[in-house]
């Protein structure tokens, strides 16, 4: 059974997708061959990635290095913050302190 968080984030994805596919240029040039391609060939490859690139930030386990707590961030903060190798800056839910998470074992 889906989560309804995990079906949130999978409407959101696909909503990005669709919103990327619709300005995305469909005309191609090589040279001087000029030509069109379909939309979902553009588009198809971007939402594997993203589903993909969804399914693995989900799935990651972080530790804050003040209190030592394990937890997961929602996907969005972990998409758009600030990281550095395995280490993020995230806010713990716990101790609620900001600070660069590593990566849980």
């Amino acid at each position: 059974m889906f989560r309804k968080s995990r079906i949130k984030g999978v409407v959101s994805i696909l909503l990005i997708t669709v919103c990327c596919a619709l300005l995305t240029a469909c005309n191609v040039s090589f040279g001087n061959a000029r030509g069109e391609i379909s939309w979902w060939v553009i588009a198809a490859p971007a939402f594997v990635i993203l589903v993909i690139a969804h399914i693995l930030l989900i799935q990651q386990t972080y530790q804050c290095p003040k209190c030592g707590a394990k937890f997961s961030p929602k996907w969005y903060e972990i998409s758009v913050c600030i990281h550095i190798g395995n280490e993020r800056l995230v806010k713990c839910p716990s101790c609620k302190k900001r600070g660069f998470c590593q990566k849980a074992p």
